[in-house]
């Protein structure tokens, strides 16, 4: 992307190592940097081995990056021309873009994959409310090795109801959605990467445990704790006050983003207001399932950790400091709960900015997550990660 502004004051860098083992150069001058937080594993590495029986899959195998055609995946997938996405800046993004829709059980579930590396990282989004390719989303595409496939969660798109309500069971049902896409694909091995709801979709499905899930990327999405009781309204709540309100969702905006003075943080503050402002135009509340909590059946805070201690694949917990929803005592317990977890948290951020406002060093700590410097730096792996 474009050249930040001068004069925004530096922080100290995120260092990321490349797939090739050596350190990533430092972001070009003037970019504002915070220094996160970061809570490495216990062995040392965040994806080192964290049980002995944990298999190895096969690769996924994606179109090259010398242009070739993407072959079919699976019969009945619709295929769409792909398009070129400009940044935010006005440059090219990766240039590669795919879409299409699967069936699963009833929905039309609409998919797009961005970029071109071999290893696949899968999310799942709500919508609408913001763009169909957020702006952290499309700066993962762009990592070297690396392509997005991006699923629309069922009964998010705004339009009539046609689908069942399913009460406290929502996030079971995205989270078997994904895992079914993920399969009609051909997806088997990935990495699944989730923020806010999206997130929550994750941790179920890191507790199912399909076959081709290898990792998990926490961002603004840990379970809430439970012994505090019910105080917070959810982000489902929040949106459908906002649609029937200009002043609730000016308010409800405001308090997700902390405040600042970075030039670039401000413009894209301002841009995604006007989306966000927009997608409630036409938002017909009813529509909205009533997803509730994570894991609806537990009841305490010790019940939430003893389920997230089930979680046997390598997690990156993501969160900002200023978050008022996913707050850092909630990302904290998650982190403390599962084995191995590496837990990062921002200063200077609140619920949405690391991922529309500010990604890139949420983009860093991701990289430096799945790098397999980490694992080839110790002498008893055999493989340059287990996730990948």
């Amino acid at each position: 992307m474009s050249e930040r502004s001068e004069g925004i004051k530096k922080h100290a860098p995120v260092v990321t190592p490349s797939d090739e083992g050596g350190p990533m150069s430092e972001r070009s001058e003037g970019i504002k940097k915070h220094a996160p937080v970061v809570t490495p594993s216990d062995e040392g590495g965040p994806m080192s081995e964290r049980s002995e029986g944990i298999k190895k899959r096969a690769p996924v195998v994606t179109p090259s990056d010398e242009g070739g055609p993407m072959s079919e995946r699976s019969e009945g997938i619709k295929k769409r021309a792909p398009v070129v996405t400009p940044s935010d800046e006005g440059g090219p993004m990766s240039g590669h873009e795919t879409s299409g829709v699967v069936a699963v059980e009833g929905a039309e579930l609409r998919w797009r994959r961005l970029g071109r590396g071999e290893r696949t990282i899968v999310a799942a989004h709500q919508g609408p409310g913001g763009p169909p390719r957020p702006l952290w989303l499309r700066m993962l595409a762009e990592v070297p090795g690396l392509n997005v496939l991006s699923l629309e969660l069922r009964g998010t798109d705004g339009s009539p109801r046609s689908h069942e309500d399913l009460g406290d069971r929502w996030y079971e049902r995205w989270a078997a959605d994904v895992a079914r896409v993920a399969d009609v694909l051909g997806e088997t091995s990935y990495v699944y990467a989730g923020a806010s709801h999206g997130a929550v979709v994750g941790w179920h499905l890191a507790l199912a445990r399909p076959p081709g899930l290898r990792a998990l990327v926490s961002v603004v999405g840990a379970p809430h704790g439970r012994d505090a009781g019910p105080g917070r309204s959810s982000g489902w709540e929040q949106r459908r006050a906002a649609a029937h309100d200009r002043r609730p969702a000016e308010e409800i905006f405001a308090s997700m983003r902390p405040p600042t003075s970075d030039p670039l943080r401000l413009r894209r503050r301002a841009q995604a207001r006007e989306r966000y402002l927009k997608s409630l135009e036409t938002l017909d509340p009813e529509t909205l399932p009533r997803a509730g909590v994570a894991l609806p059946h537990l009841r305490t805070d010790a019940e939430v950790t003893a389920e997230l201690r089930r979680v046997d694949v390598p997690v990156l917990v993501a969160g900002g400091m200023q978050d008022r929803l996913c707050r850092p005592e909630d990302n904290l317990r998650a982190a403390a709960a599962v084995p191995g977890v590496r837990l990062v948290l921002f200063q200077d951020h609140g619920h949405s900015t690391l991922l529309d406002e500010e990604p890139e060093p949420l983009i860093d700590q991701i990289r430096l997550f799945l790098s397999p410097t980490a694992a080839n730096d110790r002498p008893d792996h055999e493989e340059s990660s287990p996730c990948l």
